[in-house]
């Protein structure tokens, strides 16, 4: 062993304390790294598994007035898997508990929930069925802030006037979360 060598191990033997919390700290940056990159990927794949199972569109196109025919042509162009015509309006809520005024997006239903795209979790109640007008399924927050259950009315201004609905379930939906 050559002087510098036993020179190195004594510095370090001396320094021991310092060496050993450095190797610590690098240690936990590294787990701490390791364990973002999983918890990251579980996410990204719990997501994937959830919008995958809910059948959650790639893309959303709002069209005004557009004819139902156009549903076939719009099938024809490449890359379009599942096409789906919905109504879509932002309405504002009569809410009584609230003070202020409450926003809404009503999206129309045409399977009973179990859509084509964007399939509804029902939690309580069940979906409108296909000739129900007057029927809503509301988000499971909304409906916890607010404590609305099924068979609550739900009055909001669409196009204008004050419409009556009465919520027939609570559910999750990937596309209550989008904007």
């Amino acid at each position: 062993m050559s002087l510098l060598d036993r020179k190195l191990w004594r510095d370090i033997s001396a320094l021991r304390g310092q060496v050993i919390t450095i190797a610590l700290v690098v240690a936990a940056g590294v787990a701490v790294f390791v364990a973002s990159i999983s918890t990251y990927d579980s996410l990204q794949s719990g997501r994937t598994r959830f919008y995958d199972s809910a059948r959650f569109p790639n893309i959303f196109v709002t069209l005004k007035r557009a004819p139902l025919s156009i549903v076939a042509r719009l099938a024809t162009i490449p890359g379009v898997a599942a096409l789906e015509p919905r109504i879509v309006r932002d309405v504002i809520v009569d809410w009584p508990a609230s003070y202020l005024p409450v926003s809404a997006r009503m999206i129309s239903l045409t399977h009973g929930g179990d859509e084509p795209l964007s399939r509804l979790y029902l939690r309580r109640g069940a979906a409108p069925g296909p000739n129900e007008t007057h029927g809503a399924v509301v988000n499971e927050a909304f409906a916890d802030a607010n404590d609305a259950t099924p068979g609550m009315q739900l009055r909001v201004i669409l196009n204008g006037r004050l419409q009556s609905f009465a919520i027939t379930g609570i559910a999750l939906s990937p596309s209550m979360f989008t904007r």
